[in-house]
C-alpha cells in the first residue's frame, strides 16, 4: 500500500481513433485506474520523500479490449503508465537515467 502522496501529472495523452466524448470518458475511467492501482501498491517508489521527474514516457500500444469497453481500456492505459514509470523509478534507484 502506498502511503506516500503522489503527484502524477500527464501533460498529454495520445489516443488515436476516438471521439471527443470518448476521450473525456477514457480519461475519466483512466483517473480512476490511475487512483486505484496507485493505492493498490503498484508503484514502488525510490525512497520515502524522493522525488522521480520524467519528462516522457515512452509510447506504448494498448490492445483495445474488444467488446470495446472505456474501463478495460483506461485500465491497460493505466498499467502501462504505471509500468512505465516503475521502469523508470527502478533506472533511477539503481543509477542510470530514467
Amino acid at each position: 500500500m502506498l502511503d506516500t502522496p503522489v503527484l502524477l501529472h500527464i501533460d498529454e495523452l495520445a489516443l488515436v481513433g476516438f471521439t471527443a466524448g470518448e476521450g473525456q470518458r477514457i480519461h475519466d475511467a483512466l483517473q480512476h485506474a490511475l487512483v486505484d492501482l496507485l493505492a493498490g501498491g503498484a508503484l514502488t517508489l525510490p525512497e520515502r520523500g524522493g522525488s522521480l521527474r520524467l519528462d516522457s514516457l515512452a509510447a506504448q500500444t494498448v490492445n483495445l479490449p474488444s467488446p470495446r469497453s472505456t474501463n478495460r481500456l483506461a485500465e491497460g492505459v493505466a498499467r502501462a503508465i504505471v509500468g512505465g514509470i516503475g521502469a523508470a523509478s527502478a533506472a533511477s534507484s539503481r543509477g542510470e537515467r530514467p
